[in-house]
């Protein structure tokens, strides 16, 4: 495994807030020096991944229109990594690609927290390729057979957790006991942050489920923070998921959320 080599103190971290992340499209890159985003990483026990591009490079920019841009990847990137983007011929950039022998354009790195490269990729991907290949290099800690295994063993942390739901999603697996267990792993005063109602917004399905009853039991409350619209549009879109379920609780609960919600 390469180390890599910090030629200047890390002195800073770049701190953006969870409404800022959430508001973007695909993956949020962090605009700074290639020190602050491995500090940031570091901090976040996360890894860091780089994008090594030029200004000239065709295959470059159709990353950064195509794929970077991607719902889907974005869902991924940001949870697993850091993302930093460097052009590779000006400013920090040259020193950069001689420290991570940059030939090819574009190019990616991937590094732990630790500063070891564990994986290289280089030319255009869609979104799909790229989100697999990533995966794959990820190892276990994006391998969904293997993070359930690890959850009989002991219990699964908040980022385990989430990313079950992001891979059992991925996947098309039923995911509802993990949403489960990661909404019991929280207070209930936490879940009207900004980063767990992103996780009702993106996993919750279950008119009936805990997390989705404390929203509608704290509506103003949600409304407050993350305004009514959006409440009202996460409310509206598992209501009628379950309008028409067998299930008759959920059913009415529902019709009942549904008539609050048109309420004028």
């Amino acid at each position: 495994m390469q180390k890599i080599l910090l030629s200047f103190l890390l002195i800073s971290v770049y701190h953006f807030s969870n409404a800022q992340l959430l508001q973007e499209k695909g993956m949020h890159i962090e605009h700074t020096s290639y020190n602050d985003a491995f500090a940031k990483a570091r901090a976040e026990n996360k890894n860091l991944f780089i994008d090594c591009y030029t200004t000239w490079c065709g295959p470059c920019k159709m990353m950064a229109k195509n794929t970077f841009t991607d719902d889907t990847v974005g869902l991924f990137f940001n949870h697993y990594f850091v993302c930093y983007k460097q052009d590779m011929e000006h400013n920090e950039g040259p020193q950069l690609a001689n420290i991570f022998h940059i030939e090819a354009y574009p190019t990616f790195v991937f590094i732990r927290p630790n500063g070891d490269i564990f994986y290289r990729a280089m030319g255009f991907m869609p979104p799909k390729n790229f989100i697999e290949s990533t995966l794959s290099a990820l190892g276990a800690d994006a391998n969904l057979d293997s993070l359930k295994a690890r959850g009989k063993k002991q219990k699964l942390s908040n980022f385990d957790l989430i990313s079950v739901l992001l891979l059992s999603q991925y996947y098309h697996v039923d995911y509802e006991k993990y949403l489960s267990d990661y909404f019991e792993s929280n207070p209930q005063n936490t879940w009207n942050s900004f980063a767990n109602f992103e996780i009702i917004k993106q996993y919750s399905q279950n008119i009936l489920s805990p997390e989705v009853q404390y929203v509608l039991k704290n509506k103003t409350d949600f409304e407050k923070i993350h305004g009514k619209d959006e409440v009202d549009n996460v409310l509206k879109r598992i209501a009628e998921a379950n309008f028409k379920s067998s299930d008759k609780k959920k059913a009415k609960a529902a019709q009942k959320a549904l008539e609050e919600i048109n309420k004028k």
